[in-house]
């Protein structure tokens, strides 16, 4: 009553216990002799109020309430329609009786249905009517007619739909993806019915909202249209209640990122950056060094896992098949031509697991897991028959949901793999497997040297499978561990632990809290760990609140990398949620580190690329040492120690280098750490003199 500075609350069904569930609200002013009447939909029923909500009426509605919304005829305010589960209903006397209207939609789902009317000019000679704009899966707009004279009870207004099951899917082929992926067709709508309206006109599937434009009352054009998608807007010329929706994102944020990989090319601007979101579908950039990259988005719904080079892509999406599992896809780069191998595959992959159901052992070469069965290699992914061989059947562990690859410069691959229920959050086991023969045996890793409770988040080095990171969840708290030597002895790292935590401002597992795809049930700090696959002294890590936070020196010194607290320390902005990350050395002396985070967007963050060389590398005591640097903060202070004693110090120029020399103190003979920290960016890289 005083434009939103105060509220009152009104419980539209008192007599019951608890406050009800109300979904939406319907607003009508008074006409002639009939007060201003406010009804709600919940799931209670439905409710009306005359009285500015002092009295409630009901409750009244089809029954079985679950999520709803209500609007009204606008030629008749007694005329009511509300939509419940898979189906729009409509009341002709004011709520009291109800008619089933059934779905425009043949693949009705009833996630989050809604309902809008919009006045239309009634032409002459002609009948008066309206629109009614329904939404499930897919959107539809529909032609109602209002009897004349207007009067309540009569036959419904709007048009009926579809009724009992679902049709069947069939193998519609989308034109902007240009392969058979079991698509259900977009078919004929009912008599009345126009549309679909989403992905066939620029849009996307399982729909939110619709907004019209405010300025008019009468053939008012929808301007706005929400999915799970993203927000588009009608660009349609021509007759706008046809539209024509074209996504308004103003970049790729609020993405809920299943995964996420990079390949290299040469060249600043030229990289590869492959994105698995939910609901929007893969997208694909071959720019993503440059100032404005350029994406490509063929494709819609769920995406998963990808593993990518500079041939092929590796990708699954949701949920194409006629039992919603996922397809595969094998394309070229930048997700082009290629064809669905889903039936080339060793059986079903799992989804929505932030850790990839499959991963690269070399060229050609790929190891998936299938659901509830096992681990699978093949050394040629692109044949016309894929063979497929199953890792140690008999010590599989249960349920397997997540795995990795490392493969050194000589010896055999090692594959990891988590499992449980892989949810980022919870605590899982991690099993280790040796060489690629079908007669091995899974190990289990995260219970030596005395560990236990599992890890929720895990890496490898993908180049030495003896580097592992992993949170591990234990009985005396959350801790940050690292093995050098594949998982037979596990090390605590305190430093990355307290910034994990931010030095105290952040708990390092929370009792109750909201994160997407944690419920309400908590979670720990760590997000991420990866290692770099090109310079092994390169880690980066990750809080879900805390932050993105990189080692340059494997682990020994770690520096935050934005601002998750607001401080001086960063002028960038929080990346919360970071799950996924891709290194790039492009151009030399400066490191793009690409960020994926659940709800905030793919973040390129450019950061020094700190190297030194020392000369000579070895000598007596005395001996005097030239430092050579490069890839350091320019014109930021350098500070040089051996063996953790200060003896040198220098600035980097505007290039980021730097000379610098010392004299070997009286130290025992002996390998000993050089370090440069660059004291402004924090980071510090190592080499190693030797004394003789």
């Amino acid at each position: 009553m005083d434009g939103g500075q105060t509220w009152t609350y009104h419980d539209p069904s008192p007599a019951t216990a608890g406050m009800p569930i109300v979904y939406d609200a319907l607003a009508q002013p008074p006409i002639g002799r009939r007060s201003a009447r406010v009804t709600v939909c919940s799931n209670e029923g439905q409710f009306y109020s005359t009285d500015l909500g002092t009295t409630w009426h009901g409750p009244y509605g089809p029954g079985d309430y679950q999520r709803c919304t209500v609007a009204a005829s606008p030629d008749e305010p007694y005329v009511l329609f509300v939509t419940q589960l898979k189906a729009l209903y409509e009341s002709d006397d004011g709520g009291v009786g109800w008619t089933n209207l059934g779905s425009p939609d043949s693949r009705r789902q009833g996630r989050v249905p809604f309902v809008a009317t919009n006045q239309r000019t009634t032409p002459i000679p002609g009948p008066n009517f309206f629109d009614a704009w329904y939404g499930d899966v897919h959107l539809y707009r529909g032609t109602c007619l209002t009897p004349s004279p207007p009067a309540p009870g009569g036959s419904p207004r709007c048009p009926k739909g579809h009724f009992g099951s679902n049709a069947p899917r069939g193998t519609g082929t989308p034109p902007e993806l240009g392969l058979d992926l079991g698509l259900e067709p977009a078919g004929v709508p009912p008599a009345g019915w126009d549309g679909p309206f989403t992905r066939t006109v620029g849009g996307h599937d399982d729909v939110g909202d619709l907004a019209f434009d405010t300025t008019v009352s009468v053939d008012a054009c929808p301007l706005i249209f929400a999915s799970d998608g993203g927000v588009h807007r009608n660009v349609a010329e021509g007759d706008c209640h046809t539209p024509q929706w074209e996504r308004s994102n103003s970049g790729l944020h609020a993405l809920w990122l299943w995964g996420m990989d990079g390949v290299h090319r040469p060249g600043v601007d030229a990289e590869d950056l492959y994105l698995m979101p939910q609901d929007n579908g893969p997208f694909a950039s071959q720019d993503a060094g440059g100032s404005a990259p350029s994406w490509h988005n063929g494709t819609c719904c769920d995406a998963f896992d990808v593993a990518a080079d500079t041939v092929r892509v590796l990708y699954s999406v949701c949920c194409f098949q006629g039992n919603f599992e996922p397809s595969v896809l094998l394309r070229a780069p930048g997700l082009v031509g290629g064809a669905d191998i889903t039936d080339q595959m060793p059986g079903v992959v799992p989804g929505f697991n932030p850790i990839d159901a499959f991963d690269r052992w070399g060229s050609k070469r790929y190891v998936a897991i299938v659901d509830q069965v096992g681990v699978f290699v093949t050394s040629d992914i692109s044949a016309a028959s894929v063979t497929w061989t199953q890792l140690g059947a008999a010590s599989t562990p249960q349920y397997p949901c997540g795995i990795r690859a490392s493969v050194p410069p000589r010896g055999l691959p090692v594959f990891y793999l988590e499992s449980g229920a892989c949810g980022a959050h919870i605590a899982d086991r991690l099993w280790k497997y040796v060489g690629t023969s079908p007669s091995g045996t899974w190990k289990q890793i995260d219970t030596n040297g005395g560990l236990s409770g599992g890890f929720n988040v895990w890496n490898v080095d993908p180049r030495n499978p003896n580097r592992l990171y992993a949170s591990n969840l234990g009985p005396a708290g959350v801790q940050m561990v690292f093995s050098n030597d594949g998982g037979t002895t596990w090390t605590n790292d305190p430093e990355l632990d307290d910034l994990m935590t931010g030095h105290g401002v952040f708990l390092y597992m929370t009792d109750h809290a909201q994160v997407p795809g944690y419920g309400l049930n908590g979670y720990p700090q760590p997000s991420l760990v990866a290692f770099d696959p090109v310079d092994p002294d390169v880690i980066v890590a990750g809080g879900v609140d805390s932050g993105v936070f990189l080692s340059t020196n494997d682990g020994h010194d770690w520096t935050l990398l934005d601002n998750p607290t607001g401080s001086s320390h960063s002028s960038g902005p929080h990346l919360p949620r970071p799950f996924f990350a891709h290194f790039d050395h492009d151009p030399a002396g400066t490191m793009y580190l690409y960020i994926g985070t659940v709800g905030r967007g793919v973040w390129r963050i450019t950061t020094p690329d700190p190297e030194i060389a020392l000369s000579p590398t070895a000598g007596p005591r005395t001996t005097g040492v030239q430092v050579t640097g490069g890839g350091f903060d320019p014109g930021g202070p350098v500070e040089i120690s051996l063996a953790g004693a200060l003896v040198a110090t220098a600035t980097a120029g505007r290039d980021g280098s730097f000379v610098a020399r010392f004299t070997v103190p009286n130290v025992a003979p002996g390998k000993y750490t050089v370090r440069a920290l660059s004291t402004n960016a924090g980071l510090a890289v190592e080499a190693t003199f030797t004394v003789d």
